[in-house]
């Protein structure tokens, strides 16, 4: 029962953590927005797409603000912020592959555990 406890309250505070993230990218997207090249090279991302997207498996946003450690050149958008952005976007996807992974050794582990009883 509290490992049950556990695993929804990490889930939950992961969660939580990317409705922060989503927040803080509200106003590169909206930059973004007005540059519909640019837009659909960068995953035609929505305003939920952190919390909505992102969990469903599709990176495309993601995988572009880490390859891009400058802002795109046609985007009138402060460094630091979109620095303080891609630091959340690569500490997401660390989480999201780390989460990924740990999913997969679980069930390896359960069935090793399972076969032996």
């Amino acid at each position: 029962m509290l490992i049950t406890f556990i695993i929804i309250f990490v889930g939950l505070g992961y969660w939580f953590f990317l409705m922060y993230v989503n927040s803080r990218v509200q106003g590169f997207l909206d930059e973004l927005y007005k540059y519909p090249e640019l837009y659909k090279k960068a995953g035609k991302p929505s305003d939920t797409y952190f919390f909505w997207e992102f969990i469903r498996l599709k990176y495309k946003f993601a995988i572009f603000l880490y390859k891009n450690k400058e802002v795109p050149p046609p985007l009138q958008f402060d460094s630091k912020e979109y620095n303080s952005i891609r630091f959340l976007v690569k500490l997401s996807l660390f989480l999201e592959w780390t989460r990924g992974l740990v999913i997969i050794l679980v069930l390896i582990l359960s069935q090793l555990l399972y076969s032996y009883n």
